[in-house]
């Protein structure tokens, strides 16, 4: 059975793809799988893989989807017709990069859920741009509307991804732990994958591989993140994104990249013992008497939100937080000074 290590998939759009077959052999004779393959408008792509794994994760996208309405019927009855014509796309993306109006968003993807649900079609909602969406601790809209429609996907069992987009700068590869960390405990992380990922501009063979052997890891090493759509292979508009002369370096760096032990990423954190709050461990239970026992555990590298309100009194009073900052790992202490 084929492993997936490597968490480079890639993205194609139009049917410039030289050596994109050799490509593939090369990790299918490594005993590998491609993460998966997410298309735009042309999904030829996607035969190749599947031949190889028929299970691999196949996304598909249409250009003109991306400025369409909220109606819901014509949502449905477009995404029906695509996947009529198309039935090895698995997910259906509608909208991309679509900034704003979360709340819409989710409303019109939990109406589409149950009913694409019946018909087997998957959805990849919100796809949201690089660097988006906003952080909860500058504004919480975007993040609770899209745990809005992520835990409803959950609650009845809808097969959904969530799909964010990452390119390359420190601030947003691995941008998607934040929005991963708010969604867990809300009962709201869907399998996240990156549609969009890498350069929008192709910047030569050398800076692209040592891009993705740097950033491939972040993504190896969470199980969140089932995959990373490398742009773009194919042609069009796109045709100075195509890294298709890269293929056989990639193909060697996904066949052959050691694989990353699975971090550990949660730890204890409390009893809830009858409903008190024990943070002690071990702790000593006296049976003399029936008790009800819960363990709750916590992720290791989860962040806490410091919310610091003006003073409702005087406007004048200022408060300075030692480190500075508003985003801290769990467990830092931080000093509040009035002034």
């Amino acid at each position: 059975m084929s492993a997936i290590v490597s968490k480079c998939g890639v993205h194609s759009q139009g049917s410039s793809r030289n050596g994109y077959g050799p490509f593939l052999q090369r990790i299918a004779d490594a005993g590998r799988q491609l993460a998966l393959c997410k298309c735009r408008d042309d999904f030829g792509a996607m035969d190749e893989p599947l031949q190889h794994w028929p299970y691999v994760v196949t996304i598909g996208a249409k250009t003109e989807w991306d400025d369409a309405g909220y109606g819901v019927d014509f949502a449905y009855n477009t995404i029906v017709a695509a996947h009529e014509r198309d039935p090895k796309v698995k997910y259906w993306e509608w909208f991309n990069e679509r900034n704003g109006d979360y709340a819409r968003q989710a409303d019109l993807y939990i109406a589409l859920l149950p009913r694409l649900a019946s018909l087997g079609i998957g959805l990849c909602m919100f796809n949201c741009a690089s660097g988006t969406p906003q952080y909860p601790w500058i504004d919480d809209a975007p993040y609770r509307e899209i745990a809005r429609a992520c835990s409803f996907a959950n609650l009845h069992g809808y097969d959904a991804l969530l799909g964010l987009h990452e390119y390359n700068s420190e601030e947003t590869i691995g941008r998607f732990k934040v929005l991963a960390d708010y969604l867990a405990p809300r009962g709201a992380l869907l399998p996240i994958v990156i549609t969009e990922y890498g350069y929008e501009t192709y910047p030569g063979k050398a800076t692209y591989l040592q891009f993705v052997q740097q950033a491939d890891p972040v993504y190896m090493a969470d199980a969140r993140v089932i995959g990373c759509a490398l742009w773009t292979l194919g042609g069009g508009a796109w045709a100075g994104s195509n890294y298709a002369d890269m293929l056989p370096e990639l193909g060697e760096y996904i066949a052959t990249v050691e694989p990353i032990a699975p971090v550990d990423e949660w730890e204890f954190d409390y009893w809830d013992i009858d409903g008190e709050r024990i943070t002690a461990n071990p702790v000593d239970l006296i049976m003399n008497g029936p008790h009800t026992v819960t363990p709750h555990a916590r992720r290791k590298d989860q962040t806490q939100v410091l919310t610091v309100n003006p003073c409702p009194e005087w406007a004048g009073l200022t408060v300075n937080v030692t480190p500075a900052g508003y985003i801290y790992p769990t467990g830092t202490v931080v000093t509040l000074q009035a002034a």
